[in-house]
């Protein structure tokens, strides 16, 4: 007879195992009854009991090692753990709250287990057991047994967290795991938590689990002998067990020290990860729920240089790829300089598509093509394959927008994730060029799928970016402190096997100050300098302290260990380190003027001595790659280069790239020119270099900087843009080069740096440009054109700097130096010189010459030129009155932008084009599906500018409306995407929404905080002249409480100095003021305002206003049922607000007519709560207005 639980024989009639108690009864796999012995039945429940059945199995005859029976031998590793604490549990607490508890370990221990594919074999009051290699044999057997162990105990770590936030006892856990041949029940496979192994290597397990302390694993020896190349053990002394006739050998497993089979890490010898539990808990957790959901995650580890967000990465790297899951793994670095845009995603697009740096541009494209074959379902999308050439530097015959270039990278990543879950890493992050942090907030926001974006940055990034990851659900940011004093001493205990005196230790501890690396690298300089020896099996104090000099910084100590190298070991490091992070032997080997083979030699010492590592794979093609351990090793290598020295090196990497690269040159024109400007920058500091080769250095500068600000500026990378474009023109200035070139220069770096440059700098080389076109001798026909839009580009400077005078005599001095047939160039003047008078008025002076600019740009096929005038025009016939007439001219600019996709112009129309139609009188269900196209279009470009517009207009209608809630939110939005932008004035905008919002609720203490931004935007921006009739009407809400009479006048002087712009809302307030009042001329202005909007517009939202203004006009009866039809239109039109105000005016019309009006001031009522809002002109029934009073002065009501 057999035990089913540990395999020992057992004498016939025993009913429980004395090994391990576990029951010999037989019971029904249906039911769960007992079995008589030989039962083919369950006398339970009638289930047939077949061969190989529990009964046969239980009964003395039955033959272990029979064939027939539906039993195997197989090698499985067994788990076995047992919860510690348990037993005392049960003495002191409720039955059923020990169930509760232990059934909620389980079910968390047993979720790690199976997510290696272990099977739970059973579970025994506090014990469970688990097998892996039944029903299916892994190779890997042992090691996701080993690994499922770390994570259960990581599992109970977080749950004794968990139980003790509760205030109920915790519970520790001990595993035993050992592998061995084992008698597998193949009947009771499939059954849950069923008896189905057995053998000495559950016994083992059993044992060794019991000798374990709570928290750790002990492993036997053949698991050991399996699994010792990838987990760090600490070897025990051998343990007496039970049931064993020899002590048995076991190991404490440590840490799992390289991925699945036996990839080491990329740091070398390890050291232990200390003080990071929760941190990497959090991502892998993070990593299931992106694979259960299906949804993407941002998450940003901050932390300080060598604090170990490296690090953490690699664990995650180490657990991912022991998971039985395939988990897709891409990375990519940004760099502190040399760095080409979008670096560190091109980095990790190159490595998924196999792309070397040296392949020829022809199979970089193949291998683009197919792997994009490979992803998809069919062939590559077009559109795809342009965005992708670009970002990888391919150059693409494409002009792609940013938002196009964004979708197309966000399908790739979508693309990727469909294969299997994603982990997108970004290294040094606070290093990023612009559009890298755009497109990966773009990503986090937009994509699907089961993708996480990893980023790792030090705290400069949130310098840049205060609001990095802000208002994502989907973000969040793990904080690495330093290690405490006592993380920082284990960390000592488990770096060097025997610990280190205690003196050093301390020493080492306070120094460091809880940074890993810093610890790391002064232990190594200390066994370095032999301050400390290993013998007697530990490590001891050799030297005193007291006589080594010990640096005070990491700097310090990184220095003073380079400092100890071999001449031709600090060289190669001195030489990788102007190279960059990332290096390649053949590259050193160039330019240490030598073969490869000492190198590589020199290569191998480093890497052992840890400050080198090897990445694979390499991106240059028969050439190894390497990157320095930390950055900070390769700073402190670089500074310890003469200056002089850095500028050859620099230059010599130059002329390796120009020559290994030759095919990728326009990929690599960023880098190019990065190190040209090293090289220029030293010499110039240090002088002395001969005249004809500084010009030749600075005219490659030149060259390649005027290279990377096209390339960049294609890529909308408009920082870098601005920063290679103003080098360049520095240098041409230097040079003296050719006008020509130099004209179309500034003309590059005007269109490729407006906004992103201080506009004194761009009007002056626009100046610059222009003077030397006008002395030119032999100026041709195409001169003359650049010279003309030169004029145009320089007179925008000029208008935005409010010298308004002379951009226009500017403009007209082009018009004029270009007479004749009609030109590109002179109707970009033209459309000009119109844009600067509907900017700085006056306003109507704008149409002639918008008109001419239409006229001529369609003569000569200037498409971009025509669309926009044609919208310009617009814009002007809707700002003098012309409502009706300026939608036409707004919505075929709209549609030609769309065609052209002319994506500046689709934004400004995506603004214009709904404000028009609001103003005309459209009703808010054919505007509001413009406007929230165009903010999502904008949400998804990123462009805040144009977010801040659309919602601030969206708020604005929202207001008009009288939906308060919906305002604010759109409201906060404008604001927020405003100060992304540093754009105070319009943010100030936003937040006088705000507060008007907050006043019509009644909280009249917001019209403290209205004024306080009033004051900020005027001293900001000054006062808009578009913007006075606004002003006027929140100054009469304010004051109407106290001085009705100063408020009406206020606002009908606002409006009678902008005759024809159709101001509706304050002429609105006008005319019920006015009736309050009973002041006949100030209702006749409003009036004649409503009539003059009317007769140029056609929406019917103007008609319903001109209808309500002719029933204050009347106040007769029949005014009375006009104004309760304006109010029901209004209503189903969606403006409960302004239909409550009809009301209001209808119950005081009828009042003074001595009509009853308590259905209208209810009626009112109902729709101003539903609003949430108190009548700004007083509270109903409006008494005191029944009989009018000049000057009357309302009490507080509200």
């Amino acid at each position: 007879m057999i035990c089913q639980g540990c395999g020992q024989a057992l004498d016939h009639g025993t009913r429980f195992c004395p090994a391990c108690g576990t029951s010999t009864q037989a019971s029904c796999s249906a039911c769960g009854a007992t079995l008589p012995t030989g039962a083919r039945f369950c006398p339970s429940c009638g289930q047939t009991v077949g061969e190989g059945s529990p009964a046969e199995l239980a009964s003395p005859s039955a033959d272990a090692g029979a064939t027939g029976s539906g039993r195997e031998r197989k090698v499985a590793t067994i788990l076995f753990a047992d919860l510690v604490g348990f037993t005392s549990l049960n003495e002191t607490t409720d039955p059923e709250l020990v169930q509760a508890l232990v059934s909620r370990a389980f079910d968390r221990l047993s979720a790690e287990a199976t997510r290696y594919e272990g099977s739970i074999e059973k579970f025994a009051g506090d014990a469970m057991l688990a097998v892996f290699g039944v029903p299916a044999v892994h190779e890997d057997d042992a090691e996701r047994a080993v690994r499922a162990a770390f994570e259960m105990q990581a599992a109970m770590r977080d749950l004794g967290l968990e139980l003790a936030a509760e205030g109920r006892p915790e519970l520790g856990l001990r595993i035993g795991v050992e592998t061995g041949e084992v008698l597998v029940d193949l009947g009771r496979v499939g059954v849950e938590r069923d008896r189905m192994v057995t053998g000495d290597a559950v016994n083992t397990a059993a044992r060794l689990q019991q000798a374990a302390t709570p928290g750790s694993v002990l492993v036997g020896a053949v698991a050991h002998a399996l699994t010792r190349e990838l987990v760090e053990y600490e070897e025990l002394l051998a343990l007496p067990l039970k049931g064993k006739t020899l002590p048995v050998a076991a190991w404490r497993a440590v840490a799992v020290t390289a991925r699945r089979g036996g990839r080491r890490a990329p740091i070398g010898i390890e050291a232990p990860m200390i003080g990071r539990d929760e941190e990497i808990a959090l991502l892998k957790e993070t990593v299931r729920r992106s694979a259960v959901e299906a949804r993407p995650h941002l998450v940003t580890v901050l932390g300080s240089a060598g604090v170990g967000k490296s690090r953490l990465t690699w664990e995650l790297e180490k657990y991912l790829d022991g998971l039985p899951d395939n988990y897709v793994w891409r990375k990519g670095r940004c760099l502190a300089y040399a760095q080409t845009s979008y670096s560190a995603f091109s980095d990790a697009l190159k490595v998924d598509a196999r792309i070397l740096q040296d392949d020829a541009p022809e199979a970089a494209e193949a291998k683009l093509e197919a792997r994009l074959t490979e992803l998809g379902d069919g062939p590559p999308d077009a559109g795809m394959i342009e965005a992708l050439r670009a970002v990888v530097g391919l150059g693409t015959t494409a002009r792609l927008q940013r938002d196009e270039l964004f979708d197309a990278w966000r399908r790739y990543v979508e693309l990727l994730a469909r294969q299997a879950p994603l982990v997108l890493v970004q290294e040094d992050v606070h290093w990023a060029d612009e559009g890298l942090l755009d497109f990966l907030e773009y990503l986090a926001r937009w994509s699907e799928g089961r993708i996480v974006m990893l980023c790792l940055a030090r705290h400069e990034l949130l310098e840049r970016r205060p609001a990095w990851g802000g208002g994502l659900p989907n973000a969040a940011t793990i904080v690495l402190e330093p290690l405490a004093p006592q993380e920082s001493a284990a960390l000592l205990d488990r770096l060097l096997e025997g610990g280190l005196p205690s003196e050093v230790r301390d020493r080492v501890v306070a120094l460091a100050d809880g940074n890993p690396l810093f610890t790391e690298e002064l232990v190594r300089m200390f066994v370095d300098r032999g301050v400390v020896r290993f013998g007697n099996r530990r490590w001891e104090l050799s030297r005193r302290l007291e006589d080594v000099e010990i640096p005070s910084s990491i700097q310090a100590v990184l220095a003073a260990r380079l400092d100890t190298l071999p001449a031709g070991e600090k060289r190669v490091t001195q030489d990788a380190a102007v190279v960059g992070r990332i290096f390649w032997d053949a590259l050193i080997a160039h330019l240490a003027r030598s073969g490869t083979a000492p190198v590589r030699d020199a290569l191998r010492r480093l890497r052992i001595k840890e400050l080198v590592v090897p990445r694979e794979p390499s991106i240059l093609a028969g050439a190894s790659e390497f990157g320095f351990r930390h950055v900070l090793i390769r700073d402190v290598a670089y500074d310890s280069l003469p200056k002089r020295e850095r500028a050859a090196k620099h230059l010599a990497v130059a002329h390796w790239a120009e020559d290994i690269l030759a095919d990728r040159t326009d990929e690599m024109v960023e880098l190019l020119a990065s190190h040209y400007l090293a090289a220029l920058r030293y010499e110039e500091e240090l002088g002395g270099t001969p005249p004809d080769r500084m010009a030749d250095l600075r005219r490659q500068t030149y060259s390649y900087a005027r290279r990377a600000g096209a390339r960049a500026a294609d890529l909308y990378q408009l920082e870098s843009a601005a920063q290679w474009l103003t080098l360049a023109v520095d240098q041409a200035t230097i040079l003296e080069m050719p006008v020509r070139e130099r004209a179309a220069l500034a003309e590059e770096f005007y269109l490729g740096t407006l906004g992103n440059v201080p506009v004194e700098r761009l009007l002056a080389a626009l100046e610059d440009a222009i003077r030397l076109l006008e002395g030119l001798p032999d100026r041709t026909g195409d001169d003359d054109q650049l010279l003309g839009r030169l004029r145009a580009q320089s007179s925008h400077c000029l208008l935005n700097l409010e010298r308004v005078e002379e951009a226009r005599a500017v403009l007209r001095a082009g018009i004029a130096a270009l007479e004749g047939e009609p030109t590109s160039a002179r109707a970009l003047l033209r459309a000009r010189l119109g844009w600067t008078y509907w900017r700085a008025g006056p306003v109507a002076e704008a149409r002639p010459p918008l008109e001419l600019a239409v006229d001529e740009a369609r003569a000569v096929g200037a498409s971009d030129v025509e669309r926009w005038a044609i919208h310009d025009l617009g814009i002007v016939l809707s700002r003098t009155g012309d409502l009706k007439g300026s939608l036409p001219f707004l919505t075929e600019s709209f549609r030609l932008a769309r065609e052209a996709r002319d994506h500046i112009l689709v934004a400004r129309c995506f603004v214009n084009v709904p404000a028009v139609m609001w103003e005309n009188g459209s009703p808010s269900s054919e505007v509001g599906p413009i406007l929230q196209e165009g903010l999502e279009a904008s949400r998804r470009a990123g462009d805040r500018t144009t977010t801040a517009w659309i919602a601030q207009n969206i708020a604005d209608q929202y207001f008009e409306r009288g939906e308060l809630r919906e305002a604010t939110h759109y409201y906060e939005e404008a604001a927020a995407a405003s100060r992304a932008v540093g754009d105070e004035p319009k943010a100030a905008v936003s937040r006088l929404g705000l507060g008007w919002v907050r006043y019509f609720k009644g909280d009249l203490d917001a019209a403290a905080d209205v004024e306080i931004e009033r004051a900020r935007l005027t001293t900001a921006s000054g006062l808009d002249p578009q913007g006075a009739p606004y002003e006027a009407m929140w100054e009469s809400w304010r004051t109407w409480r106290e001085d009705p009479n100063a408020a009406m006048l206020g606002l009908r002087q606002a409006i009678e100095r902008l005759p024809g712009s159709p101001v509706i809302d304050a002429q609105r307030w006008l005319v019920r003021m006015a009736l309050r009042l009973d002041d006949a001329n100030a209702l006749a202005t409003g009036l004649e305002g409503f009539r003059i909007v009317s007769r140029h517009a056609s929406g019917v939202m103007r008609h319903l206003d001109l209808r309500w203004a002719n029933a204050l006009a009347a106040g007769d009866k029949a005014s009375i049922q006009q104004l309760r039809g304006v109010a029901d239109e209004m209503e189903a039109l969606g403006c409960p607000l302004p239909a409550a105000d009809a009301l209001a005016d209808a119950a005081l019309i009828a009042a003074r007519n001595g009509i009853e009006s308590g259905d209208f001031v209810e009626a009112a009522r109902a729709l101003y709560a539903g609003c949430e809002v108190v009548p700004i002109l007083g509270p109903l029934p409006e008494t005191r207005w029944v009989e009018p009073r000049a000057g009357d002065t309302i009490a507080a009501s509200v």
